[in-house]
């Protein structure tokens, strides 16, 4: 439970400090990428595979239609509703080659 609060506050903080400057209907470029490798450093500091799943999942819904590999992310979504294990999932969507091109698009 600490890991999973201490994860949620980093991923927060991370993810949301640039939602003041962001209107309703328009989105910086940026935050998409930030809030991208925002996923890694939480992974990079050791939280859990579940709060990071649900990370990559907060991810996807607020990005989906602004991501151009839209099949990987149909295919993580679909992994997800048919209840692969949550840690494949992750270590795939982090280091796994199956989703490499969507960590091409948005790494730095």
């Amino acid at each position: 439970m600490i890991l999973y609060d201490k994860g949620l506050a980093l991923y927060k903080i991370i993810f949301y400090k640039n939602f003041k400057t962001l209107k309703m209907n328009s989105i910086n470029n940026q935050n998409i990428f930030i809030d991208f490798n925002s996923i890694f450093a939480c992974w990079d500091n050791n939280v859990s595979s579940s709060d990071i799943y649900h990370m990559i999942l907060n991810w996807i819904n607020q990005y989906k239609s602004y991501i151009k590999s839209i099949h990987i992310i149909e295919n993580i979504l679909e992994r997800m509703e048919s209840n692969d294990s949550t840690n494949d999932i992750v270590e795939d969507f982090i280091y796994g080659n199956i989703y490499q091109e969507l960590r091409d698009e948005f790494q730095s």
